[in-house]
């Protein structure tokens, strides 16, 4: 599945090097440092997908305040 890193609109940043990637698994996907690293943050409760308007899904981190955040846009993604 191809995952790209969410970048808000307003956030002005040269391209990274993962920022677009094409991944085999959820596990996989989620073995990525950046996504990884969301997962020790402070308050992280537990991964959450929804879908967006483009053909795609969108991987939330949420956090235990009731606050989520986007952290990828995904082509295809399964998880349960």
């Amino acid at each position: 599945m191809r995952v790209r890193r969410h970048t808000p609109n307003f956030v002005e940043r040269a391209p990274e090097p993962g920022d677009d990637v094409v991944v085999e698994s959820v596990r996989d996907m989620l073995a990525l440092p950046y996504i990884h690293s969301w997962s020790e943050e402070s308050g992280f409760k537990k991964w959450a997908r929804a879908d967006c308007t483009h053909n795609c899904q969108l991987l939330m981190a949420l956090m235990d305040d009731g606050s989520h955040w986007v952290v990828r846009v995904v082509a295809r993604l399964e998880m349960s």
